[in-house]
């Protein structure tokens, strides 16, 4: 079995369209350079390339958001569970979409939903460590002007 541990986001705009459209490709370590190489074999003669290292904090920026949110949310579960266990009595509305998540946090109580969520933001900030050590890169395919491409 393949270890995937590269990713390429390439993001396109198609002519004529100001939206940009973005797909994600998963690699083999060794196999995303071949790619790109040779994808850009075929555009060479109309297109310019650039490949650099993004700073710790463009790395690190998606990672950071994710673990923030992860951390706030995590909290508020952990703090309506502890609500729910300690009060003597109750009464909240909830949208129908989170009465099922509702329901579970007051079979289960607080200590499972922060040991639960504890572990989600310890795993988010290991993805911020991660990228904090080793930077992504970004690599820039651009159509050459019309005068540089003749």
């Amino acid at each position: 079995m393949t270890k995937f541990d590269d990713t390429l986001l390439l993001t396109y705009t198609k002519a004529g369209s100001s939206t940009a459209e973005k797909v994600k490709m998963e690699f083999a370590s060794d196999e995303k350079d071949a790619f790109v190489q040779h994808l850009y074999s075929y555009m060479k003669k109309d297109y310019t390339y650039e490949q650099s290292t993004n700073t710790a904090w463009a790395s690190m920026k998606p990672s950071i958001v994710f673990f923030l949110y992860t951390l706030l949310i995590g909290g508020f579960l952990s703090w309506l569970a502890y609500y729910m266990e300690t009060a003597d009595e109750y009464s909240f509305r909830v949208p129908a979409i989170l009465y099922p998540v509702v329901e579970l946090i007051s079979y289960t109580g607080y200590m499972p939903v922060a040991i639960f969520m504890g572990v989600i933001v310890l795993i988010s900030l290991m993805m911020v460590v991660k990228r904090a050590i080793k930077p992504s890169t970004k690599l820039v395919i651009k159509r050459k002007s019309q005068s540089q491409a003749a």
